[in-house]
């Protein structure tokens, strides 16, 4: 995929400029009752846009491209961050309407549910990015994959919806988009750290002191480390961290996971919100089939006639919820409460 003729530019303006874009205002980490001052979703993809662009411009690549890639990542993240996608990757399989996860859901939200069901008309370097970008799944080395074709794409794009786990062993076909999946957990370590000490929920000295000696325990003393580790390392078209600092960002990881994202929310609220997942998409199911005068179904009815005759029921639910922003989700929850 070529990059230097394409206009990524007018790509970002098409983005920033759409229905999802508006609803970026989700749970980042941590829930939104958590106070002032902590992350959400729209502030974590801003992060992981000035980060890329920073690794772009140190290393010579296409800025606008990266951009584009960064703010459109994460559009297809439902209500409850990664909660709430586990919640309705249970429900597609439950329901056998294949599988969920926010990389493959963002570029379908652009394609195909932007526009009223007809979708936007964005660059295939910038929908492929933002399928890559999977800034979970952690690599010492970023290798584009130069030789993907549109039909490759297309193909990764829809194996994403009916095989699992498939998200995590494709590759970006730019090392703009290598950059993007390096910037995302550039963006979300630190930052997540600085939350948590923010929320009492750990202290600055329980990072383990041998990762704090190589990336130090501040935010920005941690991206400082990292983004110098990637321009320093990455050569020939090959984007790389250290031995040493990729086995502290590994570290950090882990620390995270343990210390951090395992307490975000109490295990009683998560059986909670996956019961209200499960209640709103049975019953907004139940109401399309009957033609109900309900929220959904207005939702499908200001879609193109292509979208309603060749998506299932459950599927067009999965959209409609992962469309919402966590605000949303409880509004719409709680009128299916009142009409029950």
């Amino acid at each position: 995929m070529k990059t230097a003729a394409q206009n990524f530019f007018k790509d970002t303006g098409s983005i920033i400029n759409s229905v999802a874009y508006t609803r970026y205002n989700k749970t980042q980490a941590f829930p939104a009752n958590s106070g002032e001052g902590i992350t959400r979703r729209w502030l974590h993809v801003q992060l992981v846009s000035h980060t890329a662009r920073k690794l772009c411009r140190e290393l010579g690549l296409n800025e606008d491209l990266a951009e584009a890639i960064a703010l459109g990542h994460d559009l297809g993240h439902p209500p409850y961050g990664h909660a709430g996608e586990d919640y309705l990757n249970r429900l597609c399989m439950e329901t056998g309407c294949g599988f969920f996860v926010h990389h493959a859901q963002s570029v379908r939200l652009l394609t195909v549910l932007e526009n009223k069901g007809k979708g936007l008309r964005l660059s295939m370097p910038v929908l492929d990015g933002i399928l890559c970008h999977n800034g979970e799944v952690l690599s010492r080395e970023y290798v584009p994959d130069y030789v993907k074709s549109r039909a490759q794409f297309e193909a990764e794009l829809n194996s994403c919806f009916t095989v699992a786990q498939i998200n995590k062993a494709i590759r970006p076909a730019t090392l703009e988009g290598c950059v993007v999946r390096a910037s995302d957990v550039i963006a979300y370590i630190g930052r997540d750290i600085e939350d948590a000490v923010k929320l009492g929920l750990i202290n600055r000295g329980d990072i383990p002191k041998k990762i704090g000696a190589v990336l130090g325990d501040t935010e920005a003393s941690i991206t400082k480390a990292l983004i110098d580790d990637v321009v320093n390392e990455s050569y020939g078209g090959i984007l790389t961290f250290s031995e040493q600092v990729f086995q502290a960002l590994q570290g950090l990881v882990a620390f995270n996971h343990v210390a951090i994202y395992a307490h975000t929310v109490a295990e009683a609220v998560r059986r909670e919100r996956e019961c209200m997942f499960r209640m709103l998409f049975h019953a907004c199911c139940e109401q399309l089939q009957r033609g109900e005068d309900a929220p959904v179904t207005r939702w499908v009815q200001t879609m193109d006639e292509i979208y309603s005759l060749s998506t299932s029921i459950e599927r067009m639910v999965v959209d409609y919820i992962a469309c919402m922003t966590d605000e949303g989700f409880e509004r719409v929850f709680a009128g299916i409460i009142r009409s029950n």
